[in-house]
């Protein structure tokens, strides 16, 4: 006589059914990612402006970085999401050949980088939009470090997105800025929304790091719990543990994960910045 199966087996397969069938999806896109020949990528001096230095190493970069952020976000066909800081659409590739009946809104800084996404992906998939910010960023454009008060996600309603990603975005704004980005995140996502955040946090082994690497000395606290250093091109920004948790929890939002990044050697690194997932309260 046979034993019937358990709900909790019956779970099981369902849920290993489904796993094997989403990986099976991101599979395929990374397959075609790397594929990819150089005249369906942006030209090198695009990808060199955002820290790429060869096709290869773009198409790399774009595949485990989708991974990481698909399973982050249990994202699908239908997943609705912003890339804040999209740049010449690293990450906007491969999500335009996995979300089909969604939408993604792509946005940043960078106006080239916008217009050559606009050209090349949105017409192979209707659904994926870019949005220029006008905002004085020195990180592109040198000069005096400055709040701007364009900062907004308007193109996306409210309460409607599933996941939000900024990548190396807030470590390179000024705190304003910064405050502006975290309401209007807490303003699009829906109640059960993601967002992806890196940034720089300054903890207590920081000073160590700086004294047996020489580097980042030139980081200062310009205000309680924010830091921020200008050396040629690159603004660098950094935050407290607690100056970054109230600049969220003030925009109605709350940290609900955190790995530390291997940019100031921490342990148990796995990212270069330090990487956290957000939610509403």
């Amino acid at each position: 006589m046979g034993h019937e199966e358990s709900s909790y087996i019956r779970q099981q397969r369902e849920r290993e059914a489904a796993a094997r069938e989403a990986q099976e999806q991101i599979d395929g896109v990374v397959k075609q990612v790397l594929a990819l020949p150089d005249e369906q990528l942006p030209p090198v001096w695009m990808m060199n402006k955002i820290g790429s230095h060869s096709a290869q190493h773009f198409k790399n970069t774009a595949s485990w970085s989708f991974v990481e952020l698909v399973r982050r976000g249990r994202l699908s066909t239908r997943s609705r999401v912003i890339d804040i800081g999209s740049g010449c659409g690293r990450l906007a590739i491969p999500f335009s050949l996995l979300i089909k009946e969604g939408e993604y809104y792509g946005t940043d800084v960078f106006e080239d980088g916008i217009k050559w996404c606009t050209q090349n992906v949105t017409p192979r998939n209707p659904g994926f939009k870019f949005f220029l910010q006008s905002v004085e960023n020195n990180y592109y454009f040198g000069g005096d470090i400055k709040p701007s008060s364009t900062i907004s996600l308007s193109f996306a309603k409210s309460d409607c997105i599933d996941f939000i990603f900024a990548i190396s975005v807030f470590t390179h704004l000024v705190e304003a800025d910064a405050e502006r980005y975290f309401n209007e995140i807490a303003r699009c996502l829906e109640p059960n929304g993601l967002a992806y955040l890196t940034a720089f946090i300054i903890d207590r082994t920081f000073p160590d790091f700086v004294e047996r690497t020489g580097l980042h000395t030139e980081v200062a606290e310009v205000s309680p719990g924010h830091y921020q250093a200008y050396a040629g091109q690159d603004f660098f920004a950094g935050y407290t543990f607690d100056r970054w948790r109230t600049l969220i929890e003030q925009a109605g939002l709350e940290i609900s994960g955190f790995d530390p990044g291997t940019w100031a050697e921490k342990r148990g690194s796995m990212h270069y910045q330090d990487t956290f997932i957000v939610t509403k309260k």
